[in-house]
């Protein structure tokens, strides 16, 4: 998640420089950082951001027998969805409101573990080491199909006085 625009514009520029270079390229989403913090808890981690709407953006991993494991990917749901799909204890971080921790630990009791307000901020290290731990496997993205993932599309619509493009449109 994070400006539509940015994001492609920092995508592209990492794709310009993989080709130009000839050197290898990995993508590694925002959620997956944040969540990789607490890797080594060895417990699910869910990673949250604020998908506005009253929704938020997630995804949950855990480390088992030494592997770093996607369990539910990246999707764009509500913490009550999240708190009814909880049934064992996690840890939940990233961009959490007070509002949120709130909602947690009152639906989740002690099955919500909410790191330390310094625990939960986004580190580059994490970003630096998932990606350094993708290219020493050689599990490299190819710069040409490489995407940015979006889990809704842009807020953007076409203006009131545009011509349709195509005679479907008429």
């Amino acid at each position: 998640p994070g400006s539509f625009n940015g994001l492609r514009v920092g995508v592209s520029t990492a794709k310009g420089l993989a080709f130009g270079l000839g050197v290898p390229i990995v993508g590694i989403s925002t959620l997956e950082m944040i969540a990789y913090a607490h890797a080594e808890t060895g417990i699910p981690v869910c990673a949250i951001i604020n998908a506005g709407k009253s929704e938020v953006a997630s995804v949950l991993f855990q480390q088992k027998n030494g592997k770093w494991e996607k369990l539910i990917p990246e999707h764009i749901t509500t913490i009550e969805i999240l708190c009814q799909k909880t049934d064992t204890a996690t840890i939940f971080c990233g961009e959490l409101t007070q509002a949120t921790i709130d909602e947690l630990t009152e639906k989740l009791g002690s099955k919500a573990i909410v790191p330390s307000a310094s625990a939960r901020l986004r580190r580059s290290g994490f970003l630096a080491e998932l990606g350094f731990k993708q290219l020493q496997s050689c599990n490299y993205d190819n710069p040409a199909s490489l995407q940015p993932i979006y889990l809704r599309k842009p807020p953007i619509t076409p203006h009131k006085n545009m011509a349709p493009l195509c005679a479907d449109e008429l």
